[in-house]
């Protein structure tokens, strides 16, 4: 494998990258702990991935989807 493909890969899909390696972690803790392992893995996989694709295309974009789904704080 070429060692200038394979860092570019990385640099241009970091925060991939790192979103599905996470989600793969904290899948791999809840199965150890037993709860529905498979669908979990592949949903914090999946999640991850979305997030970290969101912040390798436009970071500011995932602060606008979490101020449309959270309400505003306060009373």
């Amino acid at each position: 494998m070429d060692k200038e493909w394979l860092r570019e890969l990385v640099e241009e899909h970091r925060y991939r990258i790192l979103g599905a390696l996470i989600g793969l972690v904290v899948a791999l803790l809840i199965i150890r702990f037993g709860i529905l392992w498979a669908l979990f893995i592949l949903l914090c996989v999946g999640i991850g991935y979305w997030v970290g694709k969101q912040l390798d295309e436009d970071p500011e974009r995932l602060f606008h989807i979490f101020d449309r789904l959270l309400p505003p704080g306060g009373r």
